[in-house]
């Protein structure tokens, strides 16, 4: 009876269960099944220096997945092409350096992303 009871009713409910996880561990972003993954391209660095100037900065990603960017400051603008960031910073016209933070994910946020952004002072010369 217990042998039974475990095929018929356990059995299917564990494959069932396990097929779940193993779906639930990927991202159905544009039909792609594979394990969202994004990175850095080799070179590129996590914290970005900046001049006080007006400045566009380009960051290569290397991704899977559709990504977005927001910065937490104004004075940093995204725009998202494909895996190719571009980082529009204000120039800075403070006697101090300030400091940004942009985050990049997937649409399902099963992956993310963070660069900082310092840009030094307005000079005074």
């Amino acid at each position: 009876m217990k042998t039974r009871y475990i095929s018929s009713v356990l059995l299917p409910l564990l494959l069932l269960s396990v097929l779940y996880i193993s779906r639930s561990c990927t991202s159905a972003v544009e039909g792609e099944g594979s394990f969202p993954y994004l990175e850095l391209a080799p070179g590129t660095t996590e914290t970005i220096y900046v001049g006080s100037n007006d400045t566009t900065v380009t960051v290569n990603l290397i991704s899977n997945r559709e990504l977005e960017a927001v910065s937490n400051k104004s004075w940093v603008t995204t725009v998202m092409d494909y895996n190719r960031l571009r980082l529009i910073i204000k120039s800075n016209d403070i006697l101090q350096q300030r400091h940004a933070t942009v985050t990049i994910r997937d649409e399902n946020r099963a992956c993310e992303q963070q660069l900082r952004v310092i840009q030094a002072s307005m000079s005074l010369y």
